[in-house]
């Protein structure tokens, strides 16, 4: 891949990457410990490298040797401090699987508990035969050699780095509970699928930055990514993270295109990917990597059923309740297309009712209500106005 970009570029930072620089003059090593049918993996990184990581990438490849498996699980140690984790199971065309670990801290850039850096997570291989030997390795970043290594965004942001890892050997776990380096592979006699050192399939297009956006009021999401130079088009998805399965949500053959809206089901969190694709000569597609994920929360429908009762000096509002909503806010204006100003906030989405004093006697006010929910980074999405109501206030 020429491009990497990590999710603290969408999240907090929106840079540019540049391209990716060749090894560092630094390098770290990791570490596979079997475990059973696990394999912990961790990082150590040079001195106090780890404190100025803001996200990093590693992938990992898991065949089997001999015997049969089923798609492999990644598990996140508790200790990682970040804010996003993601890590993707591919199946390769050899009967491989790609673990793609994507991991992005907060804003002070901290991942790791220790300035060296530690442990990762937990790779669960699932062997489907009663003998087995799987083997696990980490994967080169680099496209110009077989050396283990990551991927790292700084916390300049400017641009990606590789590390190389010294020292990092594969292991295999078996059924009679070995572990062993590819040195030691036992011949079978038959023949073995080959070690996969591309995440990509032929040819190598890279990834895109994707963003997604809503209006206030508004179900409809709102894609916007980078252009590829090297892609005919790209394909987004709907991400469901439980599964780690794909939905598809449009298939954009248009390369010049770099935006798409669609609408989608209110107050309702999302998570959406893409990646872009290459047509061969003989029609069929080859696909790049997928962007980091990104999540959405679709504003609330509009407040239902706004009703008044009046008294002196009181306005009491009422309006059906909506379970989907974190809460409500109340508007109020003095002409029906007037400006209207937000005077409370309603915090539960169990409370339907709200008496305004701040009225005069004789007067004619304007009322709207919308509920909202919270979003990434508990940002309030705000749903669409109700109807307006007309109150004459009794003298």
């Amino acid at each position: 891949m020429k491009k990497f970009i990590l999710y603290m570029c969408i999240l907090f930072a929106c840079f540019v990457a540049l391209p990716a620089a060749a090894f560092a003059a630094e390098t770290g090593s990791a570490s596979l410990i079997v475990q059973n049918n696990n394999v912990d993996v961790s990082l150590e990184l040079p001195e106090g490298k780890a404190g100025r990581i803001t996200s990093l990438r590693m992938q990992l490849s898991v065949s089997a040797l001999s015997g049969t498996m089923e798609q492999p699980t990644f598990k996140f140690k508790d200790t990682i401090k970040s804010y996003v984790k993601d890590a993707s199971v591919t199946k390769q065309k050899d009967g491989s699987y790609i673990v793609d670990v994507i991991i992005s801290g907060k804003n002070s850039g901290e991942i790791f508990d220790s300035s060296n850096g530690g442990g990762i997570g937990t790779v669960a291989v699932n062997p489907t035969s009663k003998s087995y030997q799987i083997k696990i390795e980490v994967m080169s970043q680099d496209k110009d050699s077989n050396t283990p290594g990551i991927k790292y965004v700084g916390s300049s942001g400017l641009k990606e780095e590789i590390m190389p890892l010294a020292n990092t050997n594969p292991v295999t776990v078996s059924s009679n509970g070995g572990t062993q380096s590819p040195s030691d592979k036992p011949n079978t006699g038959t023949n073995q699928p080959p070690s996969v050192t591309n995440p990509t399939t032929n040819i190598n297009i890279g990834r895109n930055i994707l963003t997604v956006s809503c209006k206030a009021g508004s179900k409809k999401v709102y894609f916007k990514w980078q252009k590829n130079e090297k892609a005919d088009g790209y394909v987004l998805y709907e991400y469901d993270k439980k599964t780690k399965q794909d939905k598809l949500v449009a298939t954009i053959t248009d390369v010049n295109k770099t935006s798409y809206s669609k609408s989608f089901k209110n107050s309702t969190k999302y998570l959406f990917r893409m990646r872009p694709f290459k047509t061969a000569s003989d029609g069929s597609r080859i696909y790049g990597d997928y962007s980091p994920v990104v999540s959405i929360k679709v504003p609330p429908a509009s407040v239902k059923g706004l009703s008044a009762s009046k008294a002196k000096a009181k306005v009491t509002l009422s309006w059906k309740k909506m379970s989907s909503a974190k809460g409500y806010k109340i508007y109020r204006s003095s002409k029906k297309n007037g400006k209207y100003s937000m005077i409370k906030r309603i915090k539960k989405n169990s409370r339907v009712k709200y008496t305004d004093s701040r009225v005069n006697g004789g007067q004619t006010y304007y009322y709207k209500v919308r509920a909202y929910v919270k979003g990434e980074q508990k940002r309030i999405m705000d749903g669409k106005f109700s109807k307006a109501i007309k109150v004459r206030v009794p003298r």
